[in-house]
């Protein structure tokens, strides 16, 4: 099945209010649509015969892992791996390593162009290695990638977006002064944008882990990282589940009596803004 999406990017370009799925194109549609520039995407349906994608974000010598078959490099440098599904893997799944896309899931396809949101990749989705798709069971993605357990199922929405961040839970530091203070994570809130790590993914943990040490709890970091750090993974539970557990509960935090140098900073913030124009 292949589908519509918006010319240079990844959004289904089908009618508002209506579903992707029930837009699927022929293929000379869907060549139409790249010869004007305009870009599709490919599904997984799901079930036996159909594609299964392995979309490798980082860690990518775990292509040398699996069996050979047609691969696709992403407008960031990753990998995509064109299999067929012998019927065994029912699911999708996300790890930190990238995802296994099985069951309505689709991914950008190749001859497509998306800019480019990381220094190593070019915007393209290229034909690197061509070979028709391999079958491809569970067990052999399990031997190649490790455990593909799913999370555990959640309601819609477990993880909020409209927590309220005005200060951190833990040390009560207002988020307005710390932005003023740390200048890093100012970069870093700036917008989904690598800010000199080497993926996007390694950005959001980094932020993470700095609103972690000035004191937010896991649900507001995760709402900061959905409204200063917006695009497709940041707007997945399960993807911010994933980033939020690699920070450990007994990770470092600001501590008044220990960072007296933070604390004059936060101070001097708070007089210059009480000076600052209304």
């Amino acid at each position: 099945m292949v589908i519509p999406l918006t010319r240079h990017g990844k959004e289904p370009d089908v009618p508002k209010g209506s579903s992707w799925k029930s837009h699927p194109l022929t293929i000379e549609e869907a060549v139409a649509r790249l010869e004007r520039g305009l870009n599709v995407g490919v599904v997984a349906l799901g079930g036996k015969g159909s594609l299964l994608f392995v979309d490798l974000d980082d860690n990518l010598e775990l292509a040398d892992r699996l069996p050979s078959t047609l691969t696709v490099k992403t407008r960031n440098g990753g990998l995509q791996l064109y299999y067929i599904n012998d019927g065994s893997v029912s699911f999708n799944v996300a790890k930190n390593w990238g995802e296994v896309r099985a069951v309505w899931q689709y991914v950008v396809a190749p001859g497509c162009y998306v800019p480019p949101s990381e220094s190593r990749g070019d915007g393209y989705y290229r034909i690197i290695v061509e070979l028709p798709p391999r079958w491809i069971s569970l067990e052999e993605l399990r031997e190649a990638l490790g455990d593909l357990t799913p999370s555990k199922q959640r309601a819609k929405g477990e993880i909020p977006i409209d927590v309220d961040f005005k200060r951190a839970e833990h040390t009560l530091v207002p988020f307005d002064l710390v932005l003023k203070v740390d200048r890093k994570l100012r970069e870093l809130l700036s917008g989904p944008h690598p800010c000199g790590y080497k993926s996007r993914s390694e950005a959001d943990l980094a932020t993470a882990s700095r609103l972690w040490w000035w004191g937010f709890s896991k649900p507001q970091i995760a709402a900061i990282l959905r409204v200063y750090r917006p695009y497709e993974k940041t707007m997945r539970d399960d993807y911010l589940e994933i980033t939020l557990s690699k920070i450990s509960e007994d990770s470092p935090r600001f501590d008044p009596q220990k960072h007296k140098r933070v604390v004059e900073a936060l101070i001097e913030a708070y007089r210059r803004s009480q000076n600052e124009p209304a």
